[in-house]
C-alpha cells in the first residue's frame, strides 16, 4: 500500500492549517463520524491543530453530520459558495450567479425540460440566504415545484444545483461549460450517496455557482482571514470537486479510495475513509502539524 510519494519537504516552516473534504474523505458513517473518528479529531483540534472543512454539503446539512467536533474556524460550503460558521448560521462570504448568465442557463434548462432539485438565492436587500430543496434517494426523485422556483427567481441566485441520470445531464454540463468556461464555477460529479444505496444508473450532480466560489478561492479567503500562505494549508479530498483546492495547497493529501485523478495528483496517499485515514494521518504527523 502507497502511502507517501513526497513528503519531508513540506515541513520546514510554520504551524499548518488543514483542510478536509467530508463525503468519502473524513466521514466514515453515512451520517457522520463514528465516536472513535470524532473522539481522536477533537483530541487532534483541543491540542492545537487548526482545523477546518472544505464541503459540498450546506450549512445545515454540515453541521447535521459535523455536530459534536470542535470546529473553531469557518467552513467552506457548497463546493465554496459560501464561507460560514456552523456555530452561529452566519456567513463571512457568499458568491453569486451574474444574473444574465443565470437567466441563459436557467432558460435552456426549461428547454430541454431539466427541473432544479436545489436553488440557493441571497437577498440583497435584507441580507438573507435563502433555500429551496428537492428531495432524492431511495423513495425517489421531487423536484423542485414551481412556486419554490418563484420564491427566489427574482432575487441573485447563489447555487443552482441539477440531479438526474449522467446521460441526460452531461449535454447540458458541456453546453454551459462551452458558452461559460471562464464565468462561473460548475461541478458536474457523481453522486456517490446514490452509489453506495445501489440505486440502479448513473446519477450525478450539475451544481452552478458564481465565479468567485470555489473551493479553492475560499481557501484564499482563509489565508487572507488568518493570515497564511497557500502553501501552509494541507488539504485532504477524494472527487473531482477537490482539484482545485488540492492543486493549489501547499500539500496535498488522497484518502485511498479517492478517484484515479485525485490519487494521480495528490502528494499523499492515506488510508481510506472508511479506516479513518485523515485522523490517523493526522496524528502520525502531529508534531508537524502543530
Amino acid at each position: 500500500m502507497k502511502f507517501i510519494k513526497y513528503f519531508s519537504f513540506f515541513f520546514l516552516v510554520k504551524k499548518k492549517f488543514v483542510l478536509s473534504d467530508l463525503d468519502g474523505t473524513l466521514l466514515d458513517e453515512p451520517n457522520g463520524l463514528s465516536f472513535e473518528n470524532l473522539t481522536r479529531l477533537n483530541k487532534l483540534i483541543d491540542s492545537g491543530l487548526q482545523f477546518s472543512i472544505a464541503t459540498g454539503r450546506d450549512l445545515k446539512k454540515a453541521k447535521k453530520v459535523l455536530a459534536g467536533v470542535h470546529l473553531k474556524y469557518p467552513v467552506i460550503l457548497n463546493n465554496g459558495a459560501f464561507l460560514g460558521n456552523l456555530k452561529t448560521g452566519e456567513f463571512s462570504k457568499i458568491t453569486t450567479i451574474p444574473r444574465e448568465i443565470f437567466s441563459t442557463i436557467f432558460s435552456w434548462s426549461e428547454m430541454i425540460k431539466l427541473k432544479p432539485i436545489v436553488m440557493i438565492s441571497f437577498d440583497q436587500i435584507n441580507k438573507k440566504v435563502k433555500m429551496e430543496k428537492g428531495t432524492w434517494g431511495k423513495k425517489g426523485i421531487k423536484y423542485l415545484t414551481q412556486d419554490q422556483i418563484d420564491n427566489l427567481i427574482s432575487q441573485d441566485i447563489v447555487s443552482l444545483q441539477f440531479h438526474a441520470q449522467k446521460d441526460d445531464l452531461f449535454p447540458f454540463y458541456q453546453k454551459i461549460l462551452q458558452e461559460f468556461p471562464d464565468q462561473i464555477k460548475i461541478v458536474f460529479i457523481e453522486d456517490v450517496g446514490y452509489k453506495k444505496l445501489n440505486i440502479n444508473g448513473e446519477w450525478f450532480w450539475l451544481e452552478i455557482n458564481g465565479p468567485k466560489a470555489g473551493k479553492g478561492n475560499m481557501m484564499k479567503e482563509l489565508a487572507m482571514m488568518f493570515q497564511y500562505k497557500l502553501e501552509d494549508f494541507v488539504v485532504f479530498g477524494d472527487n473531482i470537486n477537490d482539484l482545485e483546492l488540492m492543486q493549489m495547497a501547499g500539500l496535498s493529501v488522497a484518502v485511498e479510495d479517492a478517484q484515479p485523478e485525485i490519487k494521480e495528483i495528490a502528494d499523499v496517499i492515506t488510508e481510506s475513509s472508511n479506516n479513518m485515514g485523515v485522523v490517523k494521518f493526522i496524528e502520525k504527523n502531529i508534531d508537524e502539524f502543530i
